[in-house]
């Protein structure tokens, strides 16, 4: 799809994502709003509140609720908007007379079997149970987890209208309760496009039958480091059940595998292994940029090691098999280049997050960066 200006995103037209909290809007990375909750997908589809969106991304207004791609756009040159208008066919005139959307994104659940230092409440119940633990957070999970009749409702009209691909995401959606059942249950499903975003550390025989009722799989393991460094990212993930799952799914002969890395100062540094396990596997992969929160960034780091990690990251620099993959390393590198400067009060949140959350979990970010050590900010200094 040709960008019609700078600020283009054909997302309002070609999908609609269902948030773990009920809300609805065009895609994942846009902050939903109370007025749009608790509509039914071809309600929200056409809405006057799309209907408004989709005029604003015509005219190339300045859109809100799309900073983060705005930033994303500035700070490597790509961003879910990009990957999003790359990835839709056709012209215009394809999408403007539809009453319901192409692609269905449903975000299901908050459950999840592991706690990303770098996750939010609404993506993992496991965070939210540590964050109430730390006093951080007064939510419960059931704030983040649609219930039964909800999701009755959702697969319904998905069986009611023609969609192009069903986007399952969670937390971890191949934990979610009944999910297996309602996708077996789902019939006319042989020209649909099934995606599922997982952390790798859930597979059972049992889904390689559900994922042959569809046109094609396309399954994405979220992995933002190797082996240790992984559990401590990403934990408490195991690394083999990683390996065990990557090699099930390469077994199912319409499944596409792919991975998404997001990348952050907390395996910026320890990414050569993981860059290595990828050349080795030969999966696809994307490189994300985390940009929220500022203290996790992969630039918040003292310039000394980013330097380090420059000269050790370069080497890796078109060495991949998949063009796709190799273009989002280059944009984790340009940015890397175009960093000048330290700041010491961001880094001082970092060290403070990361000491508390450490405590708590009895491990230590030291044993996956040492070199981190002598430039520690202690909870007395902040």
């Amino acid at each position: 799809m040709r960008e019609l200006n700078k600020r283009f995103c054909i997302a309002p037209w070609t999908s609609v994502v269902l948030k773990t909290t009920g809300q609805l809007g065009p895609c994942c990375a846009y902050p939903t709003q109370n007025k749009i909750i608790d509509m039914s997908i071809k309600e929200y589809y056409n809405s006057d509140f799309n209907k408004e969106l989709k005029q604003k991304m015509l005219n190339g207004e300045k859109i809100a609720g799309c900073q983060d791609c705005y930033r994303s756009d500035e700070l490597y040159g790509s961003s879910l908007r990009t990957k999003t208008n790359d990835l839709a066919q056709g012209t215009m005139q394809d999408y403007e007379n539809l009453d319901f959307p192409l692609d269905l994104e449903l975000q299901i659940s908050n459950i999840c079997n592991i706690k990303c230092l770098t996750c939010r409440p609404e993506d993992s119940s496991s965070f939210l149970t540590e964050n109430k633990i730390l006093k951080i957070s007064d939510h419960s999970n059931g704030d983040f987890q649609l219930g039964n009749e909800r999701l009755d409702q959702l697969f319904e009209q998905i069986g009611e209208n023609s969609i192009n691909m069903l986007d399952l995401r969670g937390g971890e959606s191949m934990l979610v309760p009944n999910i297996k059942q309602r996708l077996r249950a789902l019939s006319d499903v042989n020209d649909i496009e099934l995606r599922i975003q997982t952390n790798g550390t859930i597979w059972d025989d049992e889904w390689v039958g559900i994922f042959q009722k569809f046109r094609e799989v396309n399954v994405m393991i979220s992995i933002d480091a190797y082996g240790t460094d992984n559990h401590y990212v990403r934990f408490p993930a195991v690394w083999s059940d990683i390996e065990n799952t990557v090699d099930k799914m390469r077994e199912v002969t319409n499944l596409r595998l792919s991975g998404n890395c997001t990348v952050s100062n907390l395996n910026l540094p320890v990414l050569p292994r993981l860059l290595d396990w990828i050349i080795e596997k030969d999966i696809e992969f994307g490189f994300t940029g985390l940009s929220y929160p500022n203290y996790f960034e992969m630039t918040n780091l003292p310039l000394s090691i980013i330097d380090d990690t420059k000269q050790k990251l370069n080497k890796y620099r078109n060495r991949f098999n998949h063009g796709y993959t190799n273009d989002q390393f280059e944009s984790i590198i340009l940015r890397l280049e175009s960093l000048s400067e330290f700041n010491k009060e961001t880094w001082k949140i970092f060290c403070r997050v990361i000491s508390m959350r450490d405590q708590h979990r009895k491990n230590s970010v030291f044993d996956i960066q040492p070199e981190l050590r002598e430039y520690w900010t202690s909870a007395d200094e902040t």
